[in-house]
């Protein structure tokens, strides 16, 4: 079942330009009412882009704090900003660019433009920046947050990682004898979103990636998933078809619903 109501895909525009007045300051307040206000989460998913941090009309939405020599830092790839819950925005069209800070190595101070999009009062929504920065789009899906059962947890699955290969997501419940196996989400295309599923709660699960045309390659696991009944949670494949370091495929999981 598709639990969003809306899919955009907003295209970076190619151009890259030095940014020379980036504001370490005005971050909107997470705490912030939500009445009025959309709810926003940002992910981080170029597997190649440094780190990075967001701005919505001029005005920085993320927060990251200074590394030791003061510098301003961002959020690094596969990361999630906020980590817990959603910030607050203004309701209404925001213009999304996405700045490198000064203190890279990589690209200081160049900007992504991510284009505008609009987004309504109290409505809750994540944001998600895919694909290698040469290429590299947004996602933005209204998040549907209502629990049909709240005696079960719920899952849906994003396919991040640039390739035409399909990927699978297959389970094993490790906390019962024998282990109780199976497929939560199969054939799942680049930039595809699968539907919110059920999950029994309390379980612990170690959630594996494979290609579909290879069922039993593991690419990447997460471990330990114990999921929490009336929760719904976000799983994501990250990084590159034979990447290394950081860009190694991999698994990981966000909450919507607490």
């Amino acid at each position: 079942m598709n639990n969003f109501k809306k899919l955009y895909i907003l295209s970076l525009i190619a151009g890259v330009f030095v940014n020379t007045s980036c504001k370490k300051d005005g971050i909107i307040d997470r705490a912030e009412s939500v009445n009025g206000n959309a709810l926003l989460k940002i992910y981080h998913l170029s597997p190649d882009a440094p780190t990075l941090n967001f701005y919505a009309n001029n005005q920085k939405i993320t927060a990251v704090g200074p590394n030791t020599a003061g510098a301003e830092q961002g959020i690094a790839f596969s990361s999630i900003f906020p980590g817990k819950e959603y910030f607050a925005l203004p309701a209404g069209t925001s213009a999304f660019k996405a700045v490198v800070p000064a203190s890279s190595t990589v690209l200081p101070g160049a900007v992504l433009n991510l284009g505008s999009a609009e987004f309504k009062a109290n409505s809750r929504y994540s944001v998600f920046v895919i694909g290698k920065m040469s290429e590299a789009s947004t996602l933005i899906i209204e998040d549907d947050v209502n629990v049909p059962d709240p005696t079960k947890a719920y899952i849906r699955f994003i396919s991040t990682i640039p390739t035409e290969q399909k990927l699978d997501v297959t389970y094993t419940q490790t906390n019962v004898t024998p282990n109780v196996k199976g497929t939560v989400f199969s054939s799942a295309s680049y930039k595809e979103i699968k539907g919110f599923q059920p999950i029994e709660p309390s379980g612990v699960y170690t959630l594996t990636l494979d290609t579909t045309a290879t069922t039993g390659k593991v690419l990447g696991t997460f471990k330990d998933f114990v999921p929490v009944a009336g929760r719904k949670y976000t799983l994501i494949s990250t990084g590159i078809l034979g990447g290394t370091g950081s860009q190694v495929p991999n698994l990981i999981n966000s909450t919507n619903k607490y």
